[in-house]
């Protein structure tokens, strides 16, 4: 058990100090709290006026006003420290907020300085890219040149190509046409007038010296109906003959002009691979429409041998109702003058030979 004495003054590790040391030590107090920002000096400040020194002592804030005494009166006390502590983050968080407007203000500034230099930017010329436009432009002209010229070169072989195949299709029908044109001139330099003669003449003119239906009866509407089967078929020889040679007239100058003028083609083309479908169906009706004629002289060989036949049997009535007037018709004019006409046509017609089944050489269009 230790028997050492306890010290129980209040007022332990006391030093005794002089008048100087206690100056001193208070100089020094108040010099380290002048560097603390916004320390409020709370000792006498001296003023020197007039060689007199003035104490002039600073007001203190009710939180501050607690004598220091004893061995702590030559520190900073904790509520200058807690003051000294406010004072600071007050000034951090205005420091804070100043910093955050200046980045705001600095960045704000940067984007506008971003804008102003991308605008310039793109308004200046570059002198590298132009450079670059022209001569990318110079390469497309020489390169669209080039094309067209193959297409054209290309559109023109396709042209003559179609042009053959239109040729070749239809030199045959071309040339049998041709051939069926001239038989079907000579026909007409042949007939033709005697067919222009017998159309001009009335059915009552050929009626004349033929029996009467109210006289003759059956043998009269018998020479009626011979009369009108006559001028029948002199109509349908005519018609014919004409008919054919225009027909080959206006097919072959379709089909030329189909040849000729490919800007006139239409019709792309089909599943099968045939180029202007639309201009081969007009210039395959053409062809179809050609191949006609070629048969009509036949058919007009056959019709003259039928008004042939007609004539020859009207001629035969006359000759057995010569001696019957009152049973017969009258002509225009006197008596049987018509009817003796009739007779001279039929002495100087001539029945058509059958047509040699020969091909003469020709032009594709030949007349």
């Amino acid at each position: 058990m230790s028997t050492e004495v306890l010290d129980d003054n209040p007022v332990r590790a006391e030093l005794d100090l002089t008048d100087a040391e206690r100056e001193a030590l208070e100089a020094e107090k108040v010099t380290l709290l002048a560097r603390l920002p916004g320390y409020r000096p709370s000792v006498p400040v001296a003023v020197e006026t007039l060689g007199e020194v003035e104490h002039e002592t600073s007001a203190l804030s009710p939180e501050d006003a607690t004598e220091v005494v004893g061995p702590l009166a030559g520190h900073v006390t904790s509520a200058e420290i807690r003051d000294l502590i406010r004072q600071e983050l007050a000034q951090s968080a205005d420091a804070e907020i100043a910093a955050a407007e200046a980045h705001k203000a600095r960045l704000a500034d940067l984007i506008r300085q971003q804008a102003e230099a991308e605008t310039r930017e793109a308004r200046a010329l570059d002198s590298g890219v132009t450079a670059r436009l022209r001569t990318a432009v110079e390469a497309l002209h020489q390169g669209n040149t080039s094309a067209v010229r193959a297409d054209d070169r290309t559109a023109n072989e396709i042209i003559h190509e179609e042009q053959e195949k239109f040729r070749r299709a239809a030199e045959d029908p071309i040339r049998r046409a041709g051939l069926a044109k001239k038989e079907l001139l000579a026909f007409e330099r042949e007939y033709g007038s005697t067919l222009d003669d017998l159309s001009r003449t009335s059915p009552r003119a050929l009626e004349a010296g033929l029996p009467r239906p109210d006289s003759a009866g059956v043998a009269g509407i018998n020479a009626r109906n011979l009369v009108t089967n006559l001028l029948r078929l002199v109509e349908q020889a005519r018609d014919l003959l004409s008919s054919s040679l225009r027909t080959i007239e206006d097919r072959s100058a379709v089909i030329r002009s189909l040849i000729e003028n490919p800007a006139k083609w239409s019709g792309g083309i089909n599943s099968n691979g045939l180029r202007n479908q639309a201009t081969w169906k007009e210039f395959n009706t053409a062809l179809r429409d050609l191949g006609l004629p070629t048969e009509a002289l036949p058919t007009l060989q056959a019709t003259l041998r039928g008004i042939t036949g007609s004539l020859e049997s009207i001629a035969d009535l006359r000759a057995r109702y010569a001696d019957r007037p009152e049973m017969t018709s009258a002509g225009p004019g006197a008596g049987m003058q018509r009817p003796d006409q009739i007779e001279t046509d039929m002495a100087t017609f001539r029945p058509p030979q059958a047509r040699a089944q020969t091909e003469r050489p020709g032009g594709v269009f030949g007349a």
